[in-house]
């Protein structure tokens, strides 16, 4: 008989399959016990990072306490604002704000896989902010080291002193998503409003105000931003004031950018908009200013925006401060001057009950050098501008004669001619007057022309010649 050689299989050992799951096991074990010590050590240099952030923006930061554990930590941050109550700005008097955080470390936590979780609360004089309203803060960091903040704060009443108006705030949510390693943010803030209120009565009411805004680092090194608060409506009525003021739609924009892509000239702009005005029985609508900043050198404002930040950082005095920029400021514009920067205000507008105002400015230097300053004629060659005026007659004459009525009052007052027998109709005649042979001369000059029932003007610097309304006006000369 002929055997077929074979190979006896080897018996089946229980334990192997179960020693690979026990390996397992251990690695996770000891993935879950060791990693959240690591990613506590990169946590802890995230949150010092948000402090620093916070002592650079101007806010003095007195204490920073930071006690980590493997599993999680524990932070005090107190922060010194720049005014007290009483509007004092001594270190004694000043108020403080202290952060409170509990930090749990990852890579796992309750909100999923990330860095480190955050909640913190806010204490106000001794008292728990969190506690006493509700309100949240809760930061998450991802492992790539992005952020997110969400915030909640109820509706609540605060405090003042005796006799003073009552401030309810009536809420506010918001988020914040950031990357410190790109130095970036993105800032969305809702609140319903602010009443300030007493003994029943509506000093001022803010409704509906919402901000979003973002910020970057740029190419120059230079910390840019994008933004918009609009607040939905602003009502006052103080006893102090002749009638109730109302204000509808008012939005704030703001931006600035990089222009090229070596980023060494800057942009920045800020728009004022406001749908509407009423003041007493006066009504005002479609408001509009646009301030616009061109061809600024970019290594300048990054040396200012630097020496602002160490000045912040020294606490130095209001004085110290002014004293300080003027000599920066001094040193620094032979190389703004060599840009030839451009400013632009336009379009400027207003639509009053007498009619539409417009207007409009920009302005540029063109080779102007710090020593053209002190030569007028030399200064006025270097510059570039143009500027326009248009608004009712009407509204023209009654700022001409207001302005002559207070001049009138200031000169008697100054000459002791004041007396009983002085009347304010007397006043007003005169300084009606006053505005009609003015107004007449500077039609008969060309410096102002009718239009219908407007006056208007417009203004040509060019080339070292100035032109108002097609007219050359001589210049000074050297």
């Amino acid at each position: 008989m002929i055997r077929h050689a074979g190979v006896i299989p080897s018996p089946i050992n229980p334990w192997r399959p179960m020693k690979k799951i026990l390996v397992i096991a251990l690695l996770l074990i000891a993935a879950v016990l060791v990693v959240p010590g690591v990613v506590g050590y990169q946590a802890e240099q995230r949150y010092r990072a948000l402090v620093g952030q916070i002592d650079a923006s101007g806010l003095e930061v007195v204490e920073d306490d930071y006690r980590r554990g493997w599993f999680g930590a524990d932070a005090v941050t107190r922060i010194r604002l720049p005014l007290s109550a009483g509007g004092a700005t001594d270190t004694e008097t000043r108020q403080e704000l202290v952060l409170r955080s509990r930090i749990s470390h990852g890579p796992l936590t309750a909100q999923g896989v990330a860095l480190a979780e955050i909640d913190t609360d806010l204490e106000s004089g001794g008292t728990s902010l969190s506690a006493r309203s509700g309100s949240t803060i809760r930061t998450m960091i991802a492992i790539d080291g992005t952020g997110h903040t969400r915030i909640r704060v109820p509706e609540q009443e605060i405090e003042q002193g005796a006799g003073d108006p009552t401030l309810r705030f009536l809420g506010l949510e918001g988020e914040i998503d950031f990357d410190l390693d790109r130095e970036k943010g993105d800032f969305r803030f809702r609140s319903p409003g602010i009443l300030v209120q007493q003994e029943g009565r509506t000093l001022v009411q803010l409704d509906r105000l919402e901000l979003d805004s973002r910020t970057w680092r740029g190419v120059s090194g230079l910390m840019l931003g994008a933004g918009r608060l609009t607040i939905d409506r602003i009502g006052m009525d103080a006893p102090d004031l002749p009638g109730r003021v109302e204000l509808r739609g008012l939005s704030v924009t703001g931006e600035s950018g990089e222009q090229g892509g070596a980023g060494e000239l800057v942009s920045v702009a800020l728009e004022y908009r406001l749908a509407g005005l009423d003041y007493g029985k006066r009504h005002y609508s479609d408001g509009v200013l646009r301030m616009a900043a061109s061809r600024l050198y970019a290594p300048v404002l990054l040396r200012i925006q630097q020496t602002t930040e160490q000045m912040q950082q020294r606490r130095m005095s209001e004085a110290e401060v002014g004293m300080a920029m003027m000599g920066l400021l001094t040193g620094q514009l032979p190389d703004l001057l060599r840009q030839d920067p451009k400013l632009v205000l336009e379009p400027i507008g207003l639509t009053t009950p007498e009619g539409v105002v417009k207007a409009g400015l920009s302005l540029q230097s063109v080779g102007l050098r710090v020593a053209d300053l002190q030569d007028q004629a030399r200064l006025l060659a270097r510059l570039e501008g143009r500027a326009s005026l248009r608004l009712p007659e009407t509204l023209f004459r009654e700022m001409l004669q207001q302005q002559n009525l207070l001049a009138l009052q200031e000169q008697q007052a100054a000459t002791g001619a004041e007396s009983a027998e002085t009347d304010r109709e007397g006043l007003q005649g005169q300084a009606r007057q006053m505005a009609q042979q003015q107004l007449q001369q500077w039609l008969d000059q060309g410096l102002l022309q009718r239009d219908g029932d407007a006056l208007q003007s417009r203004v040509v610097l060019s080339g070292g010649r100035l032109q108002i309304n097609g007219r050359t006006v001589p210049l000074p000369q050297s």
